[in-house]
């Protein structure tokens, strides 16, 4: 897995496979259309034809799929969307501009089906290089309505998408010169955007309330770096930034929760004195983790949990209590020629917890590491609006052959193997829960690749999304 350096590891994660380099390969099938089928089984399956990308979320009693539509340059076509009610999928929607070539959406939806949706736009015929984009957004009601699309002003990168029970909607972004800006948007479609005064690698939470809890992390070339908290009231202004002691600290970005009541929890992501954390001395990437937590903005946050030797980590409050999920390093060996610690992992280990509860080991994968930056990964995103601890997962070889997609809701568990052409690295799944305890997987299957991995141009050119029941 190649290190994004100066990134957050937390939420969906983007990993580049290294050592695999791809020829383009032909479609058997011919030229994508613009349009594509959408088919409904007996059993409820949705299966839809050139597309990818799948995320799926709980809206009430149903589900709420959004996707992407597959094209040459990868899953740039329109944005999709479709609804299940009962065991009735709808059309898929699409959701974007009509004539724009678009990012695959970030999104957050609560379990009502209240959220927002946000890509990135160019109309078509536009020089990529050149054009300006444009960063777009539709808040989706618990209703089922969307509202209009709006451009959020001033924001070419979106770093972090949060909504709350409420349905209020926040939108972590960046400008072209990397300043962050926060765009706060309602189910009505109104929005107000505001420039953030410090530059830092930056997560939000939004809390019942629609106060905005933000955590900045900057480091430095060489080691060393500081973390501080903010927080927006709702109608109010920004506090003054809070400190947050810390030693250790990674290049990559810290983060943050909401607690009911007015309560935080924030990672951090520190280097570990007892692994391989650095090939040059000059950017470091988590090697150990803490969590602290606190009940209200008036106190001192109290450590509550630490991991030496976790790499990457995710945190989702479940029934008022933090659930934290880890890729962990295990089985040491030495590294000839390293820069700092010389103790390197052959195994890492996905493991999920509750805060003050028993630990669960999800998956394992192999490592091969000597001093490069060549090793497995493991992809992990949690199951929406389930009622039991579920997870959706894909591990990643180190030889660039990607392993099937795993699932876990409560006891019910399946793997899904690829079909098709190996996909590239991402998770490419999907899991909710419609009601919160009847689990449903989106997956990609029939995958179609092209690119070079040394150009770092690996893209579905197509697929076939797939949602089903998990039994």
């Amino acid at each position: 897995m190649r290190r994004c350096l100066g990134c957050a590891s937390a939420l969906l994660l983007s990993l580049t496979v290294a050592g695999c380099s791809l020829e383009r390969e032909d479609d058997a099938r011919g030229p994508v259309p613009s349009t594509s089928a959408a088919t409904v089984d007996g059993e409820g399956s949705l299966r839809i034809e050139h597309a990818a990308e799948p995320q799926l979320f709980r809206a009430g009693d149903g589900l709420l799929l959004l996707a992407a539509r597959t094209t040459d340059d990868g899953p740039r076509g329109p944005v999709l969307a479709a609804t299940l009610d009962g065991d009735a999928w709808s059309a898929p929607e699409e959701i974007s501009t009509p004539g724009t070539t678009t990012s695959p959406p970030r999104a957050a939806f609560n379990d009502a089906g209240a959220g927002v949706a946000v890509w990135t736009e160019l109309t078509a015929g536009d020089d990529a290089m050149e054009a300006p984009v444009r960063t777009v957004a539709r808040v989706r009601g618990t209703d089922g309505a969307w509202s209009d699309a709006q451009v959020l002003r001033g924001i070419s990168y979106v770093n972090d998408v949060q909504v709350n029970a409420a349905g209020d909607v926040a939108v972590l972004g960046l400008s072209d010169e990397g300043a962050p800006i926060l765009a706060l948007g309602s189910a009505a479609g109104s929005w107000t955007t505001s420039d953030l005064d410090w530059y830092a690698e930056t997560r939000i939470a939004l809390d019942e309330h629609g106060g905005v809890h933000a955590i900045a992390t900057s480091t430095e070339r060489g080691g060393g770096g500081a973390v501080t908290t903010h927080y927006l009231p709702p109608g109010g202004v920004w506090t003054a930034p809070e400190a947050v002691d810390a030693e250790g600290v990674s290049t990559e970005g810290s983060q943050i929760v909401a607690l009911p009541g007015g309560g935080e929890a924030i990672v951090i992501g520190t280097v570990s004195p007892n692994w391989q954390s650095t090939f040059d001395t000059q950017f470091y990437w988590t090697t150990a983790y803490e969590v602290r937590q606190r009940a209200s903005r008036d106190e001192p946050f109290a450590e509550v949990w630490a991991k030496d030797g976790a790499t990457q980590l995710q945190t989702r409050v479940v029934g008022g209590a933090v659930e934290v999920a880890w890729l962990g390093l295990a089985d040491s060996k030495q590294v000839a020629g390293a820069e700092g610690p010389v103790t390197a992992p052959t195994t890492e280990v996905l493991t999920t917890a509750r805060l003050g509860g028993d630990e669960q080991v999800l998956a394992q994968t192999e490592v091969e590491q000597e001093n490069d930056d060549s090793r497995g990964g493991i992809a992990l995103a949690p199951g929406s609006g389930c009622g039991a601890r579920s997870w959706v997962w894909r591990p990643f070889a180190v030889d660039g052959v990607p392993a099937a997609l795993a699932v876990r809701a409560g006891d019910l568990e399946a793997t899904y193997p690829v079909v098709g052409a190996p996909l590239a690295p991402g998770l490419s799944g999907a899991l909710a829960c419609a009601g919160g305890d009847r689990p449903w997987v989106a997956r990609v299957d029939d995958a179609v690749r092209a690119g070079s991995e040394e150009t770092d141009d690996v893209r579905v050119t197509d697929a076939t999304v797939v949602v089903a029941a998990l039994r």
